[in-house]
């Protein structure tokens, strides 16, 4: 394990820029690549997420597009009438990802989008 790798290591772990899953995934990755190495799947997610951590891009509201904007101001009416500790987590990873530049995958929205009609619009499936 080099020098370079565990700068990275205690970068990510320390970062208010990275996820839970990504701290908790840099745990993980560090403690196998002390014992085993790492796969190549393991090493690509692993440069990605050191890469967005070392450097992060960080949006002003402004610079957001107009959905982006649109989709924030509603995180904010979700995020102010619950307390629901996953739902407050989930929004508040989808607005870092918007403001790091990120497009939001449909299945993230559709995820948000429900959450939303449960807690806000009362909407029940089924």
């Amino acid at each position: 394990m080099n020098d370079n790798f565990k700068i990275e290591f205690e970068t990510i772990i320390n970062s208010s820029d990275a996820t839970e899953w990504e701290k908790s995934f840099a745990n993980s990755v560090y403690l196998q690549a002390r014992t085993k190495g790492l796969s190549e799947k393991q090493k690509a997610i692993w440069d990605k997420i050191a890469k967005n951590v070392m450097n992060p891009v960080k949006l002003e509201f402004k610079d957001l597009s107009e959905e982006a904007k649109l989709f924030i101001a509603k995180t904010s009416i979700l995020l102010g009438k619950t307390k629901d500790k996953w739902a407050i987590e989930f929004t508040n990873s989808l607005t870092s990802q918007l403001y790091k530049g990120k497009v939001l995958t449909d299945k993230q929205k559709e995820t948000f989008q429900n959450l939303f009609d449960k807690k806000i619009n009362k909407v029940k499936k089924g």
